[in-house]
């Protein structure tokens, strides 16, 4: 007698360039899952030129190739939305890594009917004050206003991001806008452990400088002003999609 699995979640990851991060990764995925045999991994590439493609062929993943998706982040998350098969997806950054048993605190979060989806705790993969200090700081942000950043695994029920209309025509903080919009369908669920995420923007532009930029840019947010001015720096010298 066949038995069928059933797959309960979808993991879509944007790439652009992320040989250094895509293997572990993945790896994490596979190897921090209560159920793997239950996952699908996506991996929507926006042109890469590195090995971040051979990566993905060997781990056995979904590959979508969209060049022209290059520095619009939304629309990779959107493509791999289209493409889940699962009832749950989970948008994850390429240089991020999953808990132990994140698909199911996931699936957990989800059997209140009145969550709709949610977001991991913030964490970075750097020690030292300054990193323990932006980590912190991003704690208590998102506990006073639940607005999720994709660098904390971003997850939601497929029907209800499909029905706001998936992540907004945003070039930058396009996970804070879905999040706002998901907060008119349902209950948002922080799961209290952490998804860790390279350090590599501070280090690369320097801790201060990011600071600085990002609490004008939130602050804007959060007065509904527009954030696109933003975008050209942010994405100069960016390596991911």
């Amino acid at each position: 007698m066949l038995h069928f699995i059933t797959m309960q979640l979808s993991i879509v990851i944007p790439t652009l360039n992320e040989e250094a991060y895509l293997p572990r990764t993945l790896r994490a995925i596979r190897e921090r899952a209560a159920n793997p045999d239950e996952l699908e991994v996506i991996v929507v590439d926006a042109g890469s030129n590195d090995q971040t493609l051979a990566f993905a062929k060997k781990a056995g993943v979904r590959l979508f190739l969209r060049p022209d998706f290059r520095f619009q982040k939304y629309r990779s998350l959107n493509a791999g939305l289209e493409e889940a098969r699962a009832p749950a997806v989970l948008w994850l950054d390429a240089d991020s890594l999953v808990p132990h048993h994140f698909d199911q605190a996931i699936l957990d979060a989800l059997k209140d009917a009145k969550v709709v989806g949610g977001a991991f705790e913030f964490a970075l993969d750097q020690g030292g004050w300054p990193y323990n200090l932006i980590t912190w700081a991003n704690r208590l942000r998102y506990r006073l206003a639940p607005i999720y950043h994709g660098d904390q695994g971003l997850f939601c029920r497929k029907a209800i991001a499909k029905n706001t209309g998936g992540y907004p025509a945003e070039p930058l903080m396009e996970a804070a806008f879905f999040c706002r919009a998901l907060q008119q369908k349902g209950k948002l669920q922080l799961i209290r452990r952490p998804v860790r995420t390279s350090a590599r923007r501070f280090r690369d532009e320097g801790v201060w400088r990011v600071i600085w930029f990002d609490v004008r840019m939130w602050v804007r947010f959060a007065l509904r002003l527009p954030v696109r001015a933003f975008a050209k720096k942010y994405w100069t010298g960016a390596r991911s999609s």
